[in-house]
């Protein structure tokens, strides 16, 4: 296929990203009607305006002489080194040469650039062209040209301003190829976001003379590396200098079209059908993370050979042709599952490396099977709500949807409220999601609020998931390797159930050892360079922090020197690539902790952390919640950087002041070295951090909570060093007069049982030091909140705080009082082994 027609198949059915490169602007007009000229003429212009009109002071003519050969980001270097007034001058001059750029009337194809409906547009032009004319047109537009992102709450074309934008000049412009490497080394959020895009996205490079140098190194940053790319770049320019060429010309998926901008947008009007709604938002929801699964399903593979049981990820081959093993819990509640007419979420949730998006899966095509839209969303980036409810609400009323997200606990209230939204009402939406213990236990409470199934993966192979284990294994002819170990079915079937897992399970039955002597193994015998082992050391951090896969792009901007032929060689049997290359995932992770991390220095461990954060920064702030947010509080939470990896508090305490600087205006720091500080009792240093964060977000429970529970915490901690009992009194009262606050509060009705056993176990813990009682009605008011606590969220601390609150009462002579709280009572499950600690934070 010839390389236009390549541009139009890419233009017509899927999403290309836009980059403008120098000289897009051509022939457009400028706030004074004047021609915007390309780099030569404009070169002209600035040395005339700096070197014969304003000469700088103490030079000769052989400096004047060597500057009027300098090439334009040179020329523009001197000058914004000469002086801080030259800097200026130029700025002004910049500025007025390219603001309120516009189409020539006379000629105005550069409006054309608004009939295609882009997702993203990248541009080294510091004009505000591209704006202007979506202005002009009365389109919507969002300029990305502040030091971090913007919110896109609407789904609206998104403009990146790699150099610098006129309309914001106090951010600076970007003029020598030296500054815009370090741009792109230092990870600025643009460039951060670009590396996203390469990988996902078709690119259209286009300028009347595509700049060399800058063009030349995003190329060489991202193919050097070996990295494969699916993903197509057109490069549509009248000529291109040879070097450049010749990196193009290296990469099989770049092309290039020999036109100018006019032919260009002039074709691509002419050319690029109007694709209708459904299939527009279908293109990008697919742009915004998501897969439908009926187009995964029609591009099946005929001569798929299934990888399940090696270790890797399912896929939806697997799922189809039905590799994937039934779970236990799903078979015996299949029916009912699938009979689900209410809008809800089935919430699957259980360790890493159990199985959960494998099941997940099989939920989502068994609910394609029977007659749903089934999507699946990566959550790559963060969930864009309004892209899908534009995509639903093409349907006719009634229609069903079955929505599969990984890793989604910290959004569960963001799916109730897109459920309940005025515009899904008419819509049946079932959200399938997973996610790891921690997560989902700390975001629990938004299920129990609303209809929702909880399924826990269990991955300890019981009689019955064994013998589902033993019937695939003959259904598909596997139960050749098993008889090396067993040579009946009934045999065969306790020599399952003795196996740790599925996973260890089926990687001995296909490579005849267990999983982890061969991981032990295999690293004991890699022989590479330390660049390599630290990428495998913090793809393994990560992976003990749940963390699940690590993305390409931190690959790309943090660690350069990596080849990734060379890595797939030395690790390919520990690592993998995801589907499309996005994520770097370990074939165990549940291994990671014991055979990897516990062998490396606390030092060590929070080195490979601090790279990671760095790189996040401006990727996200206080109003975007995104995929890089996840990380970011998975990567600073004290707990899991305490308790997981065993990292000392003054170390902890290090690391949040390495990184204050870059993330002060993020609220989730503050709290996290106030927890810190609360559970090193220095409970005055706590109070700090907690109103740092409360400056940032007033309203947030989190912080409310924190500071009510610390001055209760103080107050106790008070007693023990023998302070006076006024002291203690004030501070204990002022604690339990904000915890009474949220409890009582319908705003924080999500969190009331955090707020109730946060109290009582404080209160129960005070009056046993300071030998107080409580009042009668008091403890009737108590039990009635543990009991609405406990319909709430039936779990191990409701029950706990019950028990212990009942054994208090009944010391007091309360009896009667509690008789309600004694009577109620509904056995729970205690199936989660891990210590979670949210109620206690």
């Amino acid at each position: 296929m010839e390389a236009e027609e390549l541009l139009k198949d890419s233009l017509n059915n899927r999403t290309p990203i836009l980059f403008l490169g120098a000289g897009f602007s051509f022939k457009a007009l400028n706030h004074r009607n004047k021609t915007i000229e390309l780099a030569d003429n404009l070169k002209k212009k600035i040395f005339e305006e700096f070197y014969i009109k304003k000469k700088p002071e103490h030079v000769d003519a052989r400096y004047i002489s060597d500057v009027e050969n300098y090439n334009l980001k040179d020329l523009c270097m001197t000058i914004k080194q000469e002086s801080t007034e030259r800097k200026k001058q130029l700025y002004e001059f910049l500025i007025d040469t390219f603001k309120g750029a516009h189409a020539d009337p006379d000629n105005d194809f550069h409006i054309k650039v608004q009939e295609y409906n882009w997702t993203k547009i990248y541009t080294l032009n510091i004009d505000d062209l591209i704006e202007n004319i979506y202005e002009h047109e009365k389109k919507s537009i969002l300029v990305q040209n502040e030091k971090s992102i913007k919110n896109n709450d609407e789904i609206i074309t998104e403009l990146y301003k790699l150099h610098g934008c006129v309309n914001k000049p106090e951010n600076g412009f970007i003029f020598s190829t030296d500054e815009y490497i370090s741009m792109i080394e230092n990870a600025d959020f643009r460039m951060k976001e670009f590396a996203n895009d390469y990988y996902k996205n078709d690119i259209i490079f286009i300028g009347t003379e595509l700049d060399e140098d800058d063009i030349s190194y995003i190329l060489k940053n991202y193919l050097s590396a070996g990295y494969e790319h699916n993903t197509k770049c057109f490069f549509i320019c009248p000529t291109i200098k040879p070097k450049l060429l010749s990196q193009i010309r290296g990469d099989k998926n770049s092309y290039i079209i020999y036109w100018d901008t006019e032919k260009f947008l002039n074709w691509l009007s002419e050319n690029v059908q109007k694709n209708q709604i459904e299939d527009d938002n279908l293109k990008h929801l697919h742009f915004r993370g998501f897969q439908n699964i009926e187009e995964i399903l029609k591009n099946k593979s005929k001569y798929y050979a299934p990888v399940l049981y090696n270790g890797y990820p399912p896929f939806y081959e697997d799922i189809l042709d039905g590799w994937d093993i039934m779970y236990p819990k799903y078979k015996e509640n299949r029916d009912e599952i699938l009979g689900t007419t209410k809008s809800s979420v089935i919430a699957l949730y259980g360790k890493m490396y159990v199985g959960k998006t494998c099941i997940a899966r099989r939920i989502i095509v068994d609910f394609f099977n029977i007659g749903f839209n089934a999507l699946e969303f990566k959550m790559e980036n963060s969930l864009d709500f309004a892209m899908l409810s534009k995509y639903i609400s093409n349907y006719t009323p009634g229609s069903k949807f079955a929505i599969m997200v990984d890793d989604a606990a910290q959004i569960y209230r963001r799916l109730y409220e897109f459920i309940d939204s005025e515009q899904m009402k008419d819509y049946l939406i079932i959200f399938v999601t997973t996610s790891n213990i921690l997560h989902h236990m700390s975001k629990r409470h938004e299920l129990l609020l609303h209809d929702s199934r909880e399924l826990y993966i269990n991955p300890e192979l019981n009689y019955q998931y064994s013998c589902n284990i033993y019937e695939k294994l003959n259904e598909k002819n596997r139960l050749g390797a098993l008889s090396k170990y067993a040579d009946t079915r009934s045999s065969s079937i306790r020599f399952i159930k003795d196996n740790k897992d599925i996973i260890n399970l089926l990687y001995l039955l296909t490579h005849g050892k267990g999983f982890q002597e061969y991981f032990e193994s295999m690293i004991e015998h890699i022989d590479t360079s330390a660049e390599y082992f630290n990428l495998f050391y913090t793809v393994a951090i990560f992976s003990v922090l749940q963390i699940d896969g690590y993305p390409k792009e931190f690959i790309t901007n943090i660690h350069k020197k990596i080849q990734i032929k060379e890595l797939k060689i030395q690790f390919g049997d520990l690592l993998y690539f995801t589907e499309e290359n996005r994520f770097l995932k370990v074939r165990c992770s549940n291994l990671m902790e014991s055979v990897v991390v516990s062998k490396l220095s606390y030092e060590k461990i929070i080195n490979y952390i601090l790279q990671n954060v760095y790189y996040l920064q401006g990727l996200f702030n206080e109003k975007i919640e995104n995929i890089y947010s996840d990380y970011f509080h998975i990567l600073v939470k004290e707990n899991f950087l305490h308790k997981k990896l065993g990292i000392p508090y003054e170390l902890l305490r290090q690391y949040y002041n390495e990184i204050e600087n870059k993330f002060k205006d993020i609220s989730y720091y503050w709290m996290q070295r106030a927890i810190l500080e609360q559970h090193d009792k220095h409970f005055e240093e706590a109070e700090i951090f907690i109103n740092n964060a409360k400056k940032i977000r007033p309203d947030s429970y989190q912080a409310q909570h924190a500071l009510a529970k610390n001055r209760m915490e103080r107050a106790l901690k008070e007693l023990e060093d023998g302070s006076s009992y006024s002291v203690v009194a004030y501070l204990f009262e002022e604690g339990e007069t904000g915890i009474i606050d949220l409890i009582n509060n319908p705003k924080y009705s999500r969190s009331f049982c955090y707020s109730v056993h946060a109290y009582l176990d404080m209160k129960m813990k005070y009056c046993k030091k300071t030998h107080k009682t409580i009042e009668k009605e008091n403890v009737a008011l108590y039990s009635k909140w543990i009991i609405r606590g406990l319909q709430l969220s039936n779990d191990k601390y409701m029950n706990d705080i019950r028990r212990r609150f009942i054994d208090f009462a009944s010391e007091l002579g309360y009896e009667k009082e509690i008789d309600d709280l004694c009577k109620y009572h509904i056995e729970y499950s205690s199936i989660i082994a891990e210590d979670i600690e949210e109620y206690l934070e």
